[in-house]
């Protein structure tokens, strides 16, 4: 039950951060406006993702998945600080 629901939530992330990057490129809006919603977005997919490959018992992917997910939520914070 949690692993589907986690999968349906990657998947959901997925293709809303998707759509929006197309609507972002297709229109003449300021990416930078919208960098930090792509990243937190990126990053929590990453964290549910870590998560579900900690479940699997696969510690080495998931460790980086969350190293990777830390790097998008520090870059997220570093340019709301410093903006």
């Amino acid at each position: 039950m949690i692993k589907k629901t986690f999968n349906y939530v990657n998947m959901l992330f997925a293709v809303s951060l998707s759509i929006f990057s197309l609507n972002i490129i297709a229109s003449s809006l300021n990416p930078n406006k919208y960098f930090p919603l792509i990243f937190v977005c990126l990053g929590f997919s990453n964290t549910l993702l870590g998560i579900n490959l900690l479940n699997n018992h696969k510690k080495i992917l998931s460790f980086c998945s969350f190293i990777l997910a830390a790097f998008m939520f520090i870059t997220v914070g570093s340019k709301i600080i410093f903006s």
